[in-house]
């Protein structure tokens, strides 16, 4: 009797797994791409909701702000606190302090300037920070990418990041309490 032997056959089941993965690497990125590209905030968004906020804003809540900016290859965190009652800031804190007072050079308390600072942080000075980034990139010719989120109730910013060279600076996250 003349046996021929045969070599094992190789299983090539393994290819498929490969071919799987790479599928779902390209998918993960196309998704992620498309959600990023389809959501560039434009003036026009900015706009509406800064008129949203100007017909419904409340005269009276709290507001927190995370702060998240790069600098020198470091991220730099801040927590802005404030409390508006009847439409005017009425407690400020900075990171769990109270900022020190803004003096001249007689040594004169310049109250004036620290309402206009506080006031920077507000929900009317974050939109007009907005609109600064957007009108400095667009001058300058920088190709940034901003995103933004606003609240469907009343259009305070949420949530504000620009990002230009895939640096993510500033981040803004905004959390805000209403009181009746």
């Amino acid at each position: 009797m003349n046996e021929v032997a045969t070599a094992p056959r190789r299983s090539k089941n393994w290819v498929w797994v490969f071919v799987g993965f790479s599928i779902l690497g390209v998918l993960t990125i196309a998704i992620n791409w498309a959600y990023n590209a389809a959501q560039p905030l434009s003036e026009a968004q900015l706009q509406t909701a800064r008129r949203q906020w100007q017909e419904k804003r409340p005269s009276d809540y709290d507001l927190r702000i995370d702060l998240a900016t790069e600098s020198s290859g470091r991220t730099v965190r801040d927590r802005i606190e404030l409390q508006v009652r009847n439409g005017v800031i009425v407690h400020f804190l900075h990171n769990g302090r109270e900022p020190e007072p803004i003096v001249d050079q007689e040594g004169l308390r310049k109250v004036e300037e620290e309402r206009r600072q506080r006031a920077a942080y507000d929900i009317d000075g974050l939109f007009d920070a907005i609109e600064e980034f957007m009108t400095h990139d667009r001058r300058s010719g920088v190709k940034s990418f901003l995103r933004a989120r606003f609240d469907k109730e009343d259009g305070h910013v949420m949530l504000f990041i620009r990002q230009v060279n895939r640096t993510r600076s500033p981040v803004i996250r905004v959390e805000m309490k209403r009181w009746p």
